[in-house]
């Protein structure tokens, strides 16, 4: 009976013959490979991953699975196997089963760092006990949309999360907040995230502070969080605009702290050039 060994170099053979395959037709149809990129360390890799799952108590798997998982982690490059294993064991502990940290583990290992990170991020500040505290599996596939489907800055999105999570727990406003209350703000500013390549959660925090604590608006903190997310959906820009109309119309025009509220929001839409006309 063939070993597990055997029988996995006996598949590295098949997979050889099929590269070569692929490698004639590449150049027959005058395809270059870009050999100019730096070489993946992809046996450093395997290695890694391989005594990795092997070293592992809670988690275990038979060594063909092992060789297996390992080889797949392999081919995603450098760092893949560093990246495999920081998903794997925050997966694991937080009570994800086995076969699905794995499969994602294995899947986010080809994935940039930044990507890894902004994941991991989430995620925790969604599961643990002391954070938004949501059952495992919401947290999981809520951390995966948000990094799946966010484009652009993915330490921005990391830093716009961890400011919302500050927010609600360390802000004197926003520990005024409900936990349920807390977890759709940040989701409600997360979705935002497309439109503000450079972040959200500073045109938040600068917003929300004008409307809440200046002496010319001292808002109530459901009215302030509720103009403060109108102005925003008009994108970067939207809260300097309505600072700044907002204090002309009081402090030059003597608008009533109600006009001067309706011109700023006015003006706050003109943000974005509309092709209206």
């Amino acid at each position: 009976m063939a070993t597990p060994v055997e029988c996995d170099m006996d598949f590295l053979n098949l997979k050889y013959k099929i590269k070569v395959k692929n490698l004639i037709v590449l150049m027959i149809f005058g395809i270059s490979l870009d050999l100019r990129a730096a070489p993946c360390e992809s046996t450093k890799e395997f290695i890694s991953s391989l005594e990795y799952l092997r070293r592992q108590k809670n988690f275990t798997l038979p060594d063909s699975e092992n060789f297996k998982a390992a080889l797949a982690v392999s081919k995603n490059c450098t760092g893949a196997s560093a990246r495999f294993q920081k998903m794997l064991n925050t997966l694991v502990s937080t009570g994800v089963d086995h076969d699905h940290a794995l499969k994602f583990s294995i899947q986010y290992s080809q994935e940039d760092n930044e990507s890894v990170e902004a994941f991991l991020s989430l995620y925790e500040g969604l599961v643990l006990e002391k954070k938004f505290n949501l059952p495992f599996y919401q947290a999981f596939e809520t951390a995966k949309f948000f990094a799946e489907n966010t484009k652009g800055n993915k330490a921005e999105l990391k830093k716009d999360f961890l400011g919302f999570l500050s927010f609600c727990f360390e802000d004197l406003d926003g520990t005024l907040l409900s936990l349920d209350q807390c977890r759709k703000l940040s989701f409600q500013y997360l979705n935002l995230h497309k439109y503000y390549p450079q972040g959200v959660f500073k045109d938040f925090k600068n917003l929300f502070v004008f409307l809440r604590d200046k002496r010319e608006t001292g808002l109530p903190i459901s009215t302030a969080l509720s103009i403060t997310h109108e102005v925003l959906l008009n994108g970067p820009g939207a809260q300097k605009n309505f600072i700044d109309s907002y204090q002309y119309g009081l402090n030059q025009l003597s608008l009533k702290p109600s006009q001067a509220l309706a011109l700023s929001l006015k003006l706050a839409t003109y943000t974005v050039e509309r092709n209206e006309k």
